[in-house]
């Protein structure tokens, strides 16, 4: 299995070729559905823009995945399985563990996109 991150790619031998993208860019970020370890468009090749709420420009543009884009991953997860249930325990947490390194050192950058989401409302209406 193969876990790529920026430019850094762990793999773990005889997992399959599942893999995990963290890539994160400046704004304008385009992203698309990873499915059976490939970064594709929706079947609709529709997507969907999300706007940062200070300037209202477009901060990310994202695959607008469908019915059909989630019979395909479930399918492509379903074949995976196999090969990731005979991966042992201590193969399964350094593929973890290296995942959260990665994720961990892109903390700036996953601090700076996310300033752009919009403000959500707790749930019961009141932010007070």
């Amino acid at each position: 299995m193969s876990v790529s991150a920026g430019s850094a790619v762990f793999t773990m031998p005889d997992v399959g070729s599942a893999r995990m993208v963290v890539s994160l860019e400046e704004r304008g970020m385009d992203t698309q559905l990873l499915i059976d370890g490939e970064d594709r468009q929706a079947a609709s090749c529709q997507t969907f823009e999300r706007r940062d709420r200070v300037t209202g420009e477009v901060a990310t543009r994202a695959a607008s995945g469908g019915v059909a884009d989630a019979n395909e991953a479930v399918e492509a997860a379903a074949a995976a399985f196999a090969s990731w249930a005979a991966t042992g325990p201590n193969a399964r947490r350094d593929l973890l563990l290296n995942a959260a390194t990665v994720m961990e050192a892109k903390e700036p950058e996953f601090a700076a996109l996310m300033t752009t989401e919009p403000a959500r409302r707790p749930l019961g209406g009141s932010s007070t």
